[in-house]
């Protein structure tokens, strides 16, 4: 319980700040808490999708999800859920490859301006790369294929 109050307190603490690496940081500390070093050294992307935001941006990922959520070098990060029932019925969901965020957690590891975006997180050894989003004028969802 410590621990969990530990890392909740890091990751406020972190997302407050508009820095770059600050929020790296934040991405990071959460990626070590949902999966073991192994797991993340198998990723190749982490691809957080908020369910609220840039309607075309995250409709463009959603289907990015539909074509490649059976990959297994990518992690998928649904955040920002109004409605589980609708997040279900748009799409279906692979429980192996997909982490529904049901408490927001990585939305509030983002920089603030670019919460209403999907972002995609490039892993390499285990750890945090690059970090780059999808826009209207970044389509960076095209970098991965």
């Amino acid at each position: 319980m410590k621990n969990k109050f530990l890392m909740l307190l890091a990751i406020g603490l972190i997302g407050f700040s508009c820095n770059n690496k600050n929020y790296i940081g934040s991405f990071d500390i959460l990626l070590r808490t949902d999966f073991t070093q192994n797991q993340l050294k198998k990723i190749d992307f982490v691809i957080i999708i908020p369910n609220e935001g840039c309607s075309g941006c995250i409709t463009y990922a959603e289907e990015f999800y539909s074509l490649n959520k059976d990959k297994n070098n990518m992690i998928f990060v649904f955040t920002n859920i109004i409605s589980m029932k609708n997040l279900k019925y748009k799409i279906n969901i692979n429980a192996n490859t997909t982490l529904l965020d049901t408490k927001n957690r990585y939305l509030f590891a983002y920089p603030k301006e670019k919460q209403i975006y999907p972002c995609i997180l490039k892993i390499k050894n285990g750890k945090i790369d690059q970090i780059k989003f999808q826009t209207p004028t970044e389509e960076s969802l095209k970098l991965i294929l």
